[in-house]
């Protein structure tokens, strides 16, 4: 996937947090809790920075940060054909999908 599609995903929760304060607040917190390591997380190698997440796994900045994540990266069309999906135009009763029964003997 594109870069692009991962930010307009980042975008949607940005807009998100500036409409509910909660979220916000949830969110500052676990991407300062991310920062607590010995050099800011941005900074920190791919093992680093998965021990890192590991530490706050089980919070609800995770939960809530997968659960959005996946929910507006797969909200953009454009991922749906990455991901195999034409989308509702992609198939109806009258016409099925062009790939539909390819795996059949």
């Amino acid at each position: 996937m594109t870069e692009g599609m991962y930010q307009g995903a980042a975008i949607a929760i940005g807009k998100n947090m500036e409409k509910t304060p909660e979220f916000s607040t949830i969110m500052v917190e676990g991407l300062n809790q991310l920062d607590r390591g010995s050099i800011p997380f941005i900074e920190m190698g791919e093992k680093e920075r998965e021990t890192q997440v590991r530490k706050i796994a089980n919070t609800s900045f995770i939960r809530i940060s997968l659960r959005f994540a996946k929910r507006f990266l797969y909200d953009q069309p454009e991922v749906w054909g990455r991901c195999g999906y034409d989308g509702v135009s992609g198939c109806s009763d009258s016409v099925p999908r062009k790939d539909f029964g390819m795996w059949e003997g």
